[in-house]
Formats: structure tokens, sequence, C-alpha cells
């Protein structure tokens, strides 16, 4: 994932956590705002949190690369800023589980494509 895409000031954390819409599984939680108004593009960002409740770092780390590859393999709509946030039940998600819960979460966002 290109520095580009992602997120990585806490103020842009903040003001998704604030003025964000919420959605949520056993696995994850997605907050999502649009971003159009941004003036450096129109391109969907991305951010990952896993808490220090999932595990030590070596914990948190692999589940941020399950996130950040599960994410790559799903095509988002342009002009969003998105984050997912890991639940304790991530923990026990395959990666197959934890894509189909990325995707269904991202549905239900209407964050996916119109096919």
């Amino acid at each position: 994932m290109r520095k580009q895409r992602r997120l990585r000031k806490s103020t842009e954390f903040d003001l998704l956590k604030k003025h964000g819409r919420g959605f949520s599984d056993s696995n994850l939680v997605v907050l999502a705002m649009d971003s159009r108004r941004r003036p450096e593009g129109s391109g969907s960002r991305l951010g990952f949190i896993v808490s220090k409740k999932i595990g030590r770092a070596t914990v948190r780390n692999k589940y941020k690369r399950r996130l950040k590859e599960s994410a790559n393999s799903i095509p988002i709509v342009d002009g969003a800023d998105i984050v997912f946030i890991a639940k304790k039940g991530i923990l026990s998600a395959n990666y197959q589980e934890i894509s189909s819960s990325m995707l269904k979460l991202l549905k239900n966002a209407k964050l996916l494509p119109v096919e």
C-alpha cells in the first residue's frame, strides 16, 4: 500500500472517530467518512488500528499485515477515508474470515464499486 493511500496522523484518525460512520462485527470495526473535499486527490485512504488489547507487538503487527493484505485485495470506491479497528474476535479468525468480514462491512458501508 502506498504512503499516499494511508492515514498516518493521529488528527486524521481522530477526525474519523468523531465524524465517521461506523459498522462492526465480531472481528472488526469500520469507520468511514467522505473525503472528496480533500485538495490532494480523490483516492481513498486507509488506516489500521490494532490495540494492545489484542496482544504484544508481534501479534499486533501480524494482524495489521493481514488487514492490509485483505484491504489490497478488495476494490474500494474512491473518495473515502476508512479506518479498520481490530476487535478481540480477530484472534480466532484466519485470513479468509478477516477478508470476508472486511468485505461484508465495506458492503454495508456502501464503499464497494457498483457492478
